[in-house]
């Protein structure tokens, strides 16, 4: 007999990169010295299940 079962997909996963949501922009003015490293480390990380609001006043929380 042949085994004629069909090829197994398997479907990658996508975790957004912590810089597609926090910029250095957003950061305050007194940690401008180490925006390249803050950059790169923000490319770095991946977040999953990631949870906020924003208040009517444009603030946002994360949980």
């Amino acid at each position: 007999m042949s085994n004629t079962n069909p090829p197994i997909v398997v479907a990658k996963r996508y975790y957004p990169r912590l810089s597609e949501i926090v910029t250095v922009n957003d950061l305050p003015e007194f940690l401008s010295f180490v925006q390249e490293g803050l950059n790169a480390i923000f490319d770095k990380i991946h977040y999953k299940n990631l949870q906020y609001f924003k208040s009517y006043r444009g603030r946002q929380c994360f949980l």
